[in-house]
């Protein structure tokens, strides 16, 4: 019996909850696979089966008690393998979620930490002690940007709390110094403290939205401020507000340009698609060469399409209405992207995309002179040697597409990760390994996808592609 067979049949008789003959299995595997993941997290997984037999909820309620008692103490480490076993069995209880993020952060383990913390705000997306806790193990994991977000969040919450803005001014600064420029450190924490006091977050503890309120009552024929201000209740999800902000401009001025395009921008976020892009095409009709208008019109009615189609209301024609609005939408993109960055050299986010539509449309020679400028820039340059490696690759100098991943692979590696790859890092080395296959290179292809099946055998086709390099 091989390995595979061994592990269909551990997890079937996980599955009818024969948890002895599951052992059995996942042992035969460990002993020739000690690091067999999927192996590990069977072994887990019965543990956790078996707990949540012996014990019943009252007792899981107990254990909580005391081990927050133990927790308040100092002991989360000695403790994290019980309270991490009470959390697999309730991981929806917001207080078990609490404590085995506090647990696994006195025990440096960063990932599950975040993990925890994460779903403790899925439920409360304004958990104090949730947000400043994530907000720390961010700042382990390296992921400032993350970690700046959230405590923006609590800046929000808590606008007077001194703390939270001293400690919002250090990673900034930390995160602007990791990109190389400290003479301009001062002018650039600035800027991104300005980024995160106007991003958004509710309107009645916003600073900058306050003062546009009080502005526009002031003056409430200003239709400028009025349409900024629906604006930002658009981007917080506040629709209701948005429209009725909308609706007092249209009502004296229906031909205001700025607030009709923004009421099909609200339109079109709350789902109404239908009468968003009758509006747009409207808009479309008067402005017929503005790019970035069209843009907004095709992306509603690709969404649109998309909709009827898995409803399953439309027949084969709207299928193939769609596929070509999908191609409309993604060469009017490239040509606004075209033109936006001329007029942004700058922007690395929208030379990216740009990269990547350019390269999805079967234009890599096109797409490499756009990437080669974000890799200058040291947050962006692991993402842009990526792409690179994608084009070269593309054009079957696989040589040259090995030293891009591989020079993508060292920017991955020094952002901080943790002992768990990260999502870009395995994607690198899933493209790697397929280069140096496509070389003949067997042994450097094997160690590539090993780097991924060693922690996640579903990843996309890994374990196909890993186990036919040793038939």
């Amino acid at each position: 019996m091989d390995i595979s067979q061994y592990l269909n049949r551990a997890q079937t008789a996980l599955k009818e909850g024969e948890l002895d003959l599951a052992v059995q299995y996942f042992q035969q595997i460990l002993k020739r696979f000690p690091h067999h993941p999927e192996a590990l997290q069977g072994m887990k997984d019965i543990k956790i089966a078996l707990a949540k037999k012996k014990f019943p909820p009252w007792m899981r309620e107990i254990q909580s008690i005391w081990y927050t008692l133990r927790m308040a103490l100092g002991g989360g480490k000695s403790i994290y393998p019980q309270v991490e076993l009470l959390y697999h069995c309730q991981p929806d209880r917001l207080r078990t979620a609490l404590l085995y993020a506090r647990s696994a952060e006195q025990s440096e383990l960063w990932e599950e930490a975040h993990e925890a913390y994460e779903r403790v705000l899925d439920q409360n997306a304004t958990h104090i002690k949730a947000l400043s806790g994530d907000a720390e193990v961010l700042v382990n994991l390296d992921r400032l940007d993350e970690a700046a977000e959230r405590y923006q969040r609590l800046q929000a919450l808590k606008p007077d709390d001194d703390r939270i803005t001293h400690r919002l001014r250090d990673i900034s600064a930390r995160s602007y110094a990791r990109v190389g420029i400290p003479e301009n450190l001062q002018a650039r924490r600035a800027a991104i403290e300005k980024e995160k006091r106007e991003a958004i977050a509710p309107p009645e503890i916003m600073e900058d939205l306050e003062k546009t309120l009080e502005a526009y009552r002031k003056n409430p024929e200003n239709n400028e401020l009025g349409v900024q201000i629906a604006s930002h209740y658009r981007k917080a999800a506040l629709f209701d507000a948005a429209n009725q902000t909308l609706a007092k401009i249209l009502d004296k001025h229906p031909d205001y340009e700025p607030a009709r395009r923004e009421q099909a921008r609200v339109w079109r976020q709350s789902g109404d698609l239908s009468i968003a892009q009758s509006l747009y095409q409207e808009l479309l009709n008067e402005a017929p060469d503005d790019l970035a208008l069209k843009d907004e019109y095709l992306q509603t009615t690709v969404a649109l399409l998309e909709k009827q189609v898995k409803e399953g209301g439309a027949g084969g024609e709207a299928i193939a209405q769609l596929e070509r609005m999908r191609i409309q939408r993604d060469q009017n993109r490239i040509t606004y992207l075209e033109h936006y960055i001329i007029d942004h050299p700058e922007a690395f986010e929208q030379r990216l995309e740009l990269g990547n539509l350019l390269l999805q449309s079967g234009r890599p020679d096109d797409a490499a002179p756009v990437l080669q400028r974000v890799i200058h820039e040291p947050s962006y340059a692991g993402r842009g040697f990526f792409m690179l490696g994608q084009c070269f690759r593309a054009k079957k100098d696989l040589a040259l597409a090995v030293q891009q991943y591989e020079k993508a692979l060292d920017f991955f590696k020094n952002k901080g990760y943790s002992h768990v790859l990260s999502m870009d890092l395995k994607q690198v080395y899933y493209y790697l390994g397929m280069a140096k296959e496509e070389l003949g290179d067997k042994t450097g292809a094997k160690e590539a996808y090993g780097m991924i099946y060693s922690e996640d055998v579903n990843y996309r086709d890994i374990r196909r592609r890993y186990e036919n390099l040793f038939t």
